[in-house]
């Protein structure tokens, strides 16, 4: 909308300058006609002047006249006064005749002053009308933009407010996700002192293995040792056999019961390393059961994560159901007074038929009783009823 105003704009701006110079151009005429005007005043004072002089040297003449006696030098005086003023007439036709063809001039120059300032008055009014119309435009375009102005400031403190909102928006959700990450961490830290405490159990139990390791260790070296000097004393008794065979049969029986002594504590020592090797197969296995361990932890902490969630949401659930109940409590309530007031008016009115009923004869009251309460029965029934009905 705004662009082809622009354009006004600049056609307007070439119009104005050209609106200055015309101006300068009128000012200059009209200075010009001004000068013009003066000259002519000054010409008409100049001329009242010269008859003031003209009447004066009359005057003087004709007292220099009467002061003289002889008519020759009168003729004399009146000849040199003719002669001056023949002269001064000549002058005085010169400069007329130059001062005409300046006034012609001038007068050309007024005619055509007059013609460019008729010139310059039908631009300034067709610059007057151009000014109006730029003038409504620049309202109409003044409008327009408070207009928008007003729209656009609008639009603003929509989006300021939307800005807010949000941003409480998102505030809330840090908030929530702060307390959340606050929880998390407190879970987080349980787990690490519970991780430590399994670490560093489990690093006691290393030990332990390790101690055991080394201690069946030792005693492989010592049932090695045992090994070695028994066959060192195997060969010392082969020998001793070869020289002394009748003390080896003597003491073969000895000896077999020590070989079979020593390989019953070789099996020993053998089943011993199956053990520990056993043990290290369980230590391993006790690793993994660790790993397995951890990854359930894991999973249990985001069930854990899990049932908060739906916790919350049951405990939204709750919220919402005990405001219905209170709301149904409310309603019972009023229905239990509306309920005690009916039955203070069921007993008003059955006490008014009692005294009416006293008041009449037995065997009437008697036939009469029954039906009269059975209808106060029913109109208090379908009252209760229709009190009984729910509140919207």
């Amino acid at each position: 909308d705004m662009k082809p105003n622009e354009g006004n704009g600049n056609h307007c701006s070439d119009q104005l300058e050209g609106v200055d110079y015309d101006d300068t151009l009128k000012a200059a005429l009209e200075a010009k006609i001004a000068q013009m005007d003066k000259k002519q005043s000054e010409e008409k004072d100049e001329e009242k002047a010269l008859a003031k002089l003209y009447k004066k040297a009359s005057k003087d003449l004709k007292e220099q006249l009467e002061g003289l006696s002889d008519g020759n030098e009168k003729t004399k005086l009146l000849q040199q006064k003719y002669l001056d003023k023949l002269q001064e007439c000549n002058r005085m036709e010169r400069t007329n005749s130059n001062l005409q063809r300046s006034l012609e001039k001038a007068q050309t120059e007024s005619d055509a002053a007059k013609t460019e300032l008729s010139k310059a008055n039908a631009v300034k009014q067709k610059l007057e009308i151009l000014c109006k119309e730029l003038q409504k435009q620049n309202k109409n375009i003044l409008e327009r933009s408070k207009a928008v102005s007003e729209e656009e400031q609008k639009k603003r403190n929509e989006l300021s407010e939307k800005f807010h909102v949000a941003i409480k928006d998102i505030q809330e959700k840090m908030e929530q996700q702060e307390k959340n990450r606050l929880t998390e961490a407190e879970e987080t830290d349980k787990l690490r002192e519970k991780l430590r405490d399994f670490i560093g159990k489990y690093e006691l139990r290393e030990q332990q293995y390790e101690h055991q390791l080394r201690t069946k260790e030792l005693e492989c070296q010592l049932v090695e040792t045992k090994c070695q000097r028994t066959e060192e004393l195997c060969k010392k008794a082969i020998q001793q056999a070869e020289t002394y065979k009748t003390e080896m049969e003597k003491q073969e029986k000895v000896h077999l019961e020590t070989f079979q002594q020593y390989g019953s504590k070789v099996q020993v020592m053998q089943e011993a390393l199956a053990k520990s090797n056993e043990v290290f197969s369980t230590f391993k296995t006790d690793t993994e059961k660790l790993r397995k361990r951890i990854k359930a932890l894991e999973k249990e902490r985001k069930d854990q994560l899990m049932k908060a969630e739906s916790t919350e949401k049951n405990l939204t659930e709750i919220t919402k159901e005990n405001e219905q109940m209170k709301r149904e409590l409310n309603n019972i309530r009023k229905q239990k007074e509306r309920l005690e007031a009916l039955c203070r008016t069921l007993t008003q009115e059955r006490a008014q038929w009692k005294a009416s009923l006293k008041g009449g004869d037995g065997d009437e009251c008697e036939s009469d009783k029954p039906e009269v309460s059975g209808g106060s029965d029913h109109e208090a029934q379908e009252t209760a009823e229709g009190n009984l009905k729910p509140e919207p």
